[in-house]
């Protein structure tokens, strides 16, 4: 989960992960908020991310979700 992810930071990025598969992607839309931040320090060559709207987020949070993957 996203708040397990924000809670265990160092003890999940030290690993090698083969995806990481983000639902509910609009959660990292902020690319200032903590779990944003984790997320994008995760050790992985290939990454997802499922999200309904991403048609409405503005440019910025576009931008976010899109550096993330």
């Amino acid at each position: 989960t996203f708040e397990g992810l924000r809670r265990n930071t160092e003890l999940l990025l030290p690993y090698q992960w083969a995806y990481a598969v983000l639902d509910e992607g609009h959660k990292i839309r902020n690319p200032d908020a903590d779990i944003t931040l984790a997320c994008k320090k995760l050790n992985t060559h290939h990454r997802l991310i499922l999200t309904g709207t991403p048609i409405q987020n503005s440019l910025k949070e576009l931008w976010s979700l899109m550096d993330f993957v």
